[in-house]
């Protein structure tokens, strides 16, 4: 799963229905699309699950699971379930 943050795309026009955005003025901080690309690609190549963008450092790492898996779940028989 890669998780990006800010990335200058031409996204932002298509979201915002303008011909026109300023990622500078929107983000300040944000990756190109050939950053996130390349985080794409390192994580393809590693043995890692997760590939996000710190958003309080704006560095891309690499993780494992970053939640255990439900069938490992302790809650199974003693969790409150919604009808």
């Amino acid at each position: 799963m890669l998780a990006p943050a800010a990335t200058k795309t031409e996204f932002g026009m298509g979201a915002n229905d303008v011909t026109e955005y300023d990622y500078d003025k929107a983000f300040g901080t944000y990756h190109t699309s050939k950053e996130m690309a390349g985080f794409l690609l390192e994580l393809y190549d590693s043995e890692k699950v997760v590939g996000l963008v710190d958003r309080e450092r704006f560095c891309f790492r690499l993780s494992g699971p970053l939640f255990s898996y439900a069938g490992e779940s302790h809650c199974k028989d003693n969790c409150f379930v919604l009808p």
